[in-house]
């Protein structure tokens, strides 16, 4: 192998790595948290939840804490095991048919918002679930997460309609949506500056935000999904030492010849 080649396979090497992300999701039918790769479009499954929900949400925490509400019929916060999908029990926050889940970094404050059951929008107590109500929104929400330059973004099952979630509970409305969706939650990702979609419906879209929210239709088939999540994966030191030590010795091998 020439020198040319074995940089050019390092390099990839190096690039598969920094490039890999995914969105974490529930599977409604099992209750089982999955794996969706943004890159080879594989679904996996992490692991069961182990407590029962329907129509729930996710979203990242304080601390990089992955947390979920389980929706309609178990009022309760939890959090989840992202790597064997195992929820813990924060705490009860006691409201119906609670069925999207956001956080915004910027204030440290977790917010929830009801679909069927009301339009109340809430903050909830990361400690112990505890859920404040701090208005109401114009419609009811399925979806919510934080967008840079925007702040908390809400999907309205039926419409497609997207909402800005402000900090005294009202709502403004931002973009009319491309078309109906089921119980859409959402995720955002900062690499495409997009919105992703899980349709409950087994379709997963995504909404570009350099494109006027353009949305394109890039799975179907899927299992009924509530609750969505962007992730970016970090090489582990490991794997970035595994490769270095790699490289070196083909590198030391082609002196030798």
């Amino acid at each position: 192998m020439t020198m040319k080649k074995i940089l050019v396979v390092a390099l990839m090497a190096v690039a598969g790595l920094a490039n890999a992300d995914f969105l974490y999701a529930v599977d409604d039918s099992s209750n089982t948290l999955q794996k969706i790769d943004l890159t080879t479009l594989t679904v996996t499954s992490v692991g069961a939840l182990g407590q029962a929900g329907d129509f729930g949400d996710l979203a990242w925490g304080p601390g990089n804490t992955m947390y979920w509400i389980s929706g309609r019929g178990n009022p309760s916060l939890y959090t989840v095991n992202t790597s064997t999908g195992a929820a813990t029990l924060v705490g009860s926050h006691g409201v119906d048919d609670l069925f999207s889940l956001g956080y915004d970094p910027t204030s440290g404050t977790m917010y929830g918002a009801q679909f069927s059951g009301g339009t109340g929008i809430y903050t909830l107590n990361t400690s112990n679930g505890a859920a404040t109500q701090i208005g109401n929104s114009q419609s009811g929400l399925g979806g919510m997460t934080y967008v840079p330059g925007i702040g908390m973004v809400a999907s309205q099952d039926g419409t497609g309609s997207f909402y800005q979630v402000n900090s005294d509970g009202t709502t403004t409305l931002l973009n009319n949506g491309a078309g109906f969706i089921n119980d859409c939650d959402i995720a955002y990702d900062p690499t495409r500056n997009a919105i992703w979609c899980a349709d409950w419906s087994g379709i997963l879209y995504m909404y570009d935000l350099n494109n006027n929210w353009a949305r394109t239709q890039v799975m179907s088939g899927l299992n009924p999904m509530d609750g969505l999540e962007y992730m970016r994966a970090v090489p582990e030191p490991t794997s970035m030492i595994a490769l270095a030590a790699g490289v070196a010795a083909l590198l030391r091998r082609r002196r030798n010849k």
